[in-house]
């Protein structure tokens, strides 16, 4: 998600059976569709919800700087000599910059050991329990 691709939630009339929360998935990967709720929405839901599609979009964005300072690495890498790099305060800056990056991202995602605590992390629950 970006700023000129804002999150959006569809909001379903009942609960959907798996077949039908399926089929939602599915559309919503095509539709772009970043999380759906059902009828009736409780406050607290709708915003658990805002508030984790935020939350994601922040690590995205997180992710893409990151991956951008690697990539300026590597390029570095490949096309300047280990001496050169040694010398260089803006190569020790930048490799500095992504460490401190990555051990962001690993806090972000710190605690998180399977896919079950990856979606509890994602809707906002705890140790994966229902709402």
């Amino acid at each position: 998600m970006s700023e000129s691709d804002p999150p959006v939630v569809l909001i379903v009339e009942d609960e959907p059976d798996v077949a039908e929360t399926y089929k939602l998935w599915l559309q919503g990967e095509e539709m772009g569709f970043d999380a759906y709720l059902s009828k009736p929405i409780r406050s607290e839901q709708l915003h658990d919800t805002v508030t984790n599609l935020l939350e994601r979009s922040e690590y995205d964005s997180m992710l893409q700087e990151y991956y951008a300072l690697v990539e300026k690495q590597a390029t570095l890498e490949a096309t300047k000599s280990s001496a050169e790099l040694a010398e260089s305060d803006q190569y020790a800056e930048l490799t500095e910059e992504i460490a401190e990056m990555r051990e962001g991202l690993d806090d972000t995602l710190g605690g998180i050991e399977d896919d079950d605590d990856f979606i509890a992390t994602l809707r906002g629950l705890s140790n994966g329990d229902e709402e």
